[in-house]
């Protein structure tokens, strides 16, 4: 029997097959730099419009940030590669990766309005660490080899992940004692990139994989992205729906207005462009490539963090940065 192959990928002036203009190795790379710094900003944004005084609830500003993005990248996907709707058996696995962009983003919020954008920004390079783990595990990529230089490197950036994310702990320790505001909210965004790590992964798996149960739809990446938003649309409604029958309802509509600003920009720069870019780049390049990208949000959230909000950052959380 011949090996399996992935489906032809549809002609569209905006798409184009691995190596093309739009998806070649080059242009994956800069995708990657490019929805990094957009993440970086849009943690600031969020910090300074919605969390501050807690104006939105979380849940709320990532229902209707998802809510707002849907309905764009499935017309961005219309426009890119035409109308493709899943079939019946590609829709669990659509969930299971709206499931994990729930995780993400909500715990990303979380953590986020618990300690800062750059202290946010500063957890991030642990994803390519999960990613790592996650893609062995799911076999999508192969075992370290503590043999050769690169297993030896993923050992090390492991070693490290785990070193700087207990710094970072241990600062909060001795800095919040009184207060478990601020490690909750390091629990939050650990939470928050071990879903994306595992986004990034069972995205690979299930759809860009010659064998993936979704791999008829590899030819439609925005559409991918689209519908896995739809799906994490539908179950923050359903939570939302208990914080409205635990009498929380309010929580939906008294907020800020301001607020707005910061899930405007959410769900159009790191929703639409970022999560975007990273299913076309996750397409050509390998899962741990990909989040390998995650650091270089750190230098700008972390400018903006001080330039916009005026946040000062400790030398022990430096250092915890650094090794992460």
């Amino acid at each position: 029997m011949g090996s399996a192959r992935l489906p032809a990928t549809p002609t569209s002036p905006l798409y184009a097959p691995a190596g093309g203009w739009a998806t070649g190795p080059l242009l994956a790379v800069l995708g990657c730099a490019v929805a990094q710094s957009i993440f970086g900003v849009g943690g600031v944004m969020i910090r300074k419009f919605a969390a501050v005084g807690h104006t939105m609830d979380p849940l709320v500003f990532s229902l209707y940030r998802d809510a707002a993005a849907c309905p764009v990248l499935l017309l961005a996907g219309l426009a890119a590669h035409g109308w493709r709707r899943p079939a019946r058996h590609e829709l669990p696995a659509l969930a299971l990766l709206g499931l994990a962009m729930v995780g993400n983003q909500w715990l990303f919020i979380e953590g986020l309005y618990r300690t800062s954008a750059g202290v946010t920004a500063m957890m991030q390079p642990s994803i390519p660490v999960f990613a790592a783990v996650l893609a062995v595990v799911a076999r999508v990529e192969p075992i370290p080899d503590p043999r050769t230089q690169v297993g030896v490197l993923q050992l090390i950036g492991l070693f490290f992940a785990v070193s700087g994310a207990a710094v970072m702990t241990s600062e909060g320790l001795s800095t919040d004692g009184n207060s478990p505001t601020y490690v909750l909210g390091l629990f939050c965004l650990a939470g928050n990139c071990c879903s994306m790590a595992a986004y990034v992964v069972l995205q690979k798996h299930l759809v860009f994989s010659p064998h993936g149960r979704c791999r008829d739809l590899a030819g439609f990446p925005v559409t991918v992205t689209a519908w896995s938003y739809l799906w994490a649309t539908a179950i923050m409604t359903l939570a939302a729906g208990v914080l409205a029958l635990n009498g929380e309802a309010d929580k939906l509509y008294d907020f800020d207005a301001q607020a707005l600003v910061a899930v405007a920009f959410a769900a159009l720069g790191p929703s639409v462009v970022g999560y975007g870019l990273l299913t076309l780049c996750n397409r050509q390049l390998r899962p741990s490539t990909v989040t390998a990208f995650w650091p270089m949000q750190v230098p700008v959230a972390v400018y903006l963090d001080a330039a916009v909000l005026g946040a000062v950052f400790t030398a022990r959380q430096a250092c915890g940065a650094l090794l992460l």
